[in-house]
């Protein structure tokens, strides 16, 4: 049986927000000492005015801050309009962990032309 998804996505495991970021050439910096995450673009090229982001916790999730607009975000041309294709990253983490504590299995993984993700997986 198929199910269609659509998601909001609340980063609430930073595990799968680090393995986003690995995924798209941005180091995950946690400062010592306090509780403030830096998301770095490593990636060579871009709008140089704005190279990060912040990480903040906001209750019982996380928000990410910083510049989005792509005339002074090198994120912000990298990954789109509110950091998407890292959100869609992170999702995509923990749609993954979460079907592996079912004991399931990813057998597909498509990015269609939209920009969308279908991700198949065996229960």
């Amino acid at each position: 049986m198929s199910q269609w998804m659509k998601l909001k996505t609340q980063i609430k495991n930073l595990d799968s927000l680090k393995k986003a970021c690995k995924e798209n050439e941005i180091a995950f910096i946690e400062e010592r000492g306090s509780q403030s995450i830096i998301l770095k673009d490593l990636h060579v090229g871009g709008p140089t005015y704005s190279r990060s982001a912040n990480v903040c916790k906001s209750g019982d999730h996380y928000l990410i801050t910083g510049d989005i607009s792509p005339t002074y975000s090198s994120l912000a041309v990298r990954l789109g309009p509110n950091f998407g294709k890292l959100m869609q990253d992170y999702a995509k983490h923990e749609v993954l962990n979460n079907v592996a504590l079912s004991g399931g299995v990813l057998t597909e993984q498509k990015l269609k032309a939209d920009g969308s993700l279908v991700l198949r997986v065996s229960l």
